[in-house]
């Protein structure tokens, strides 16, 4: 009776269905984890028009847990293995799936799914050799650069890979990826796994100008890593406890680091108000909208205690831009789609930009030297 009841939930009610099938997700509030405590880190990264690739999606977990912060934005999934394509694409209708296998060319390769009496083990397969026991089936290959320039994709904000010891020639496949659009990458890379010296992989990410983390499972936060520590973090008696086996690792662009740091160190929540489109890259327009905006904030929020800031950020794909920077107790969700609500009230960019004709503000040159505008001790004068 049950199994039928799980079936129709499967079909007819997949919200349920998940809820249900990836309850060990309920275990990232408690500090003792059943399944992989990185999966608080996606929520951490990503926001409401983030671009997420997950390589390797298996059952999808990681896939649920971005498509409950990704409302705007894309996701995609990497599945050889054709019969978890199948389980998953039905549970995950706006999540564009690709049983594909990437690696670092494009073309055929062999994927070896492990026997388990008499059946297999569909999520252990790997494109590497595991010996005899195993069911060969030929598959399809691409480099992640072939496909993005493919499906003209530009904007990526984080990659997740996880395919069984094949994670060095998949990061190969990304060389373009990694010199231009530059996202974060969570790569599961294991002592066990590994058919090439762990350093190697390592050395090819940072060479493109990362730097490397792993998710702290008492701060929830990332911590940098050093790969002569590897051993420590994957001690035999560590397997299979995720709260102590570390086995996924956080490769951040040096830029995208300084703007966690800066959200951390300052307390700031990053908002990227519906400006840009509409003014293109004319930064001392930009910067006058959200002048505009940060001066009205407490108005908009309806919050007093809220504090915007004009901060100088970065991206690789673009470089230097402006963005605002919240102190604020609100949700970054709420933040966001206030400031919007607001801005379409007004008539939109255009009307922002007259009515902000007469104000004093800042340029961009001057944003850029000083990083953050105000200055803490300012705005208390400010507001005193």
């Amino acid at each position: 009776m049950l199994q039928s009841l799980i079936k129709l939930a499967y079909t007819y009610w997949p919200s349920l269905y998940k809820k249900r099938y990836y309850k060990t997700l309920n275990s990232l509030s408690t500090g003792n984890y059943q399944c992989e405590p990185e999966l608080l880190f996606i929520h951490q990264v990503l926001q409401s028009d983030s671009v997420f690739i997950d390589i390797g999606t298996n059952k999808g977990i990681y896939l649920y847990q971005a498509e409950k912060v990704i409302r705007t934005g894309k996701i995609y999934g990497f599945e050889p293995n054709q019969s978890l394509v199948n389980y998953i694409q039905p549970l995950f209708p706006n999540v564009k799936l690709f049983p594909l296998a990437v690696s670092s060319q494009t073309g055929t390769s062999v994927l070896h799914i492990p026997k388990k009496g008499d059946g297999l083990q569909d999520t252990r397969a790997s494109l590497e050799d595991m010996g005899d026991a195993v069911e060969k089936i030929e598959i399809q290959t691409i480099t992640l650069d072939d496909w993005a320039e493919k499906e003209k994709v530009s904007k990526i904000d984080v990659v997740k890979i996880d395919v069984e010891g094949h994670e060095f020639d998949t990061i190969k496949g990304c060389k373009t990826i990694l010199e231009t659009i530059k996202p974060t990458f969570i790569i599961e890379i294991e002592l066990r796994h590994a058919h090439y010296p762990i350093k190697d992989i390592f050395d090819f990410i940072i060479g493109f100008g990362y730097e490397v983390f792993y998710f702290d499972r008492k701060t929830l936060s990332l911590q940098p890593f050093e790969v002569s520590l590897m051993a420590d973090f994957q001690k035999d008696e560590y397997l299979n406890n995720f709260n102590t086996y570390i086995n996924n690792f956080i490769f951040v662009p040096k830029e995208q680091n300084q703007k966690m740091l800066l959200e951390e160190e300052e307390g700031l929540t990053i908002v990227e108000p519906d400006v840009y489109k509409t003014l293109s890259s004319n930064n001392d327009l930009i910067v006058r909208c959200l002048e505009y905006i940060r001066i009205h904030i407490k108005d908009i929020l309806k919050d007093e205690d809220t504090s915007a800031y004009l901060i100088s950020g970065h991206d690789a794909s673009i470089g230097n831009y402006p963005m605002l920077g919240m102190k604020s107790e609100l949700d970054y969700f709420v933040i966001d789609d206030t400031i919007d609500k607001w801005l379409r009230s007004l008539g939109g960019v255009d009307e922002i930009l007259k009515k902000s004709t007469e104000l004093e503000s800042i340029t961009w040159e001057e944003l850029k030297e000083l990083k953050v505008y105000p200055k803490e001790s300012e705005l208390r004068t400010h507001n005193s």
